[in-house]
């Protein structure tokens, strides 16, 4: 039995205090399909806890019950019903990045003004992977526990890195790395001095180079490179508001691909493809 003091004060503290440990060691019904939502959000059960002032352990039982019985027991369907009911869904949170004010104010002094024709003379450069099978993540197999490995349960995946330069009044050859990851050497030898360098110069004096800031993009041997060649590049912040135009070429091509009735299973037929 609790002893409270005589105090009228001392018994209201005592008071407070069991119904905060209850209230810690208990959900009431309102907040179960709130823990549920968090959880499947992708929140850490600490992180609930503390949102929600509860012992972790109590988050850890409800995770588990509705684990364990989501697909029998109608508690669960009954959390998930609430706040369906409301029109709230359990999503991932928005991920972005907010640049700082020096970096809009660069891009906003040096770009936004800019005319089309002073547009006309960048030649917007990006790389972009594309896979010639389908995600084969998404393709289940049946195996026994301890086969993951075995060459009848493996599905090979060939993906190839392609590189492309876009200006006003035309484009570069479209250029597949054979295989491997982009290095500095790689960008140098097989894009800057066999194609970017001869289309600048075809462009005339006031040619601005761009691409992005991938790192072997920004190696020394690359930097010098440019410099040796007087090839001026466009300052471009890491983190900008400005958007590099290929962009929405690439996302163009990517879901014209994606959307054949057949998608390209080789090398050559990709090339094809993006050509057309």
């Amino acid at each position: 039995m609790l002893q409270f003091a005589s105090s009228d004060s001392s018994a209201e503290s005592e008071i407070a205090k069991v119904e905060s440990m209850s209230s810690r060691n208990h959900l009431h019904d309102e907040m179960r399909w709130r823990t549920v939502g968090m959880l499947q959000a992708g929140a850490r059960q600490s992180a609930v806890a503390r949102e929600l002032n509860v012992h972790r352990s109590v988050i850890h039982r409800l995770w588990n019950h509705y684990q364990r019985d989501q697909n029998e027991g109608p508690y669960p369907a009954i959390c998930v019903a609430q706040p369906h009911e409301g029109g709230l869904f359990a999503r991932r949170p928005v991920v972005c990045v907010v640049p700082s004010a020096g970096q809009s104010a660069v891009a906003e002094v040096e770009h936004r003004s800019w005319t089309p024709e002073q547009w006309g003379n960048v030649l917007f450069t990006k790389e972009f992977r594309f896979n010639i099978q389908n995600d084969s993540r998404r393709a289940m197999i049946w195996r026994e526990p301890g086969t993951r490995y075995r060459a009848p349960n493996i599905v090979e995946r060939d993906h190839y890195i392609v590189w492309v330069g876009i200006a006003t009044n035309g484009r570069t050859y479209i250029y597949v790395f054979a295989g491997g990851s982009v290095t500095a050497i790689r960008y140098h030898d097989e894009i800057l001095h066999p194609l970017v360098r001869p289309f600048i110069a075809a462009m005339g004096t006031d040619a601005i180079f761009m691409d992005d800031n991938a790192h072997p993009h920004r190696a020394r041997l690359v930097r010098s490179y440019l410099e040796s060649e007087t090839i001026p590049q466009m300052a471009w912040p890491a983190i900008s508001l400005d958007l590099n135009s290929i962009e929405h070429v690439w996302d163009m091509l990517g879901r014209r691909i994606t959307g054949h009735s057949v998608p390209p299973g080789t090398l050559h037929e990709l090339q094809q493809a993006l050509v057309q």
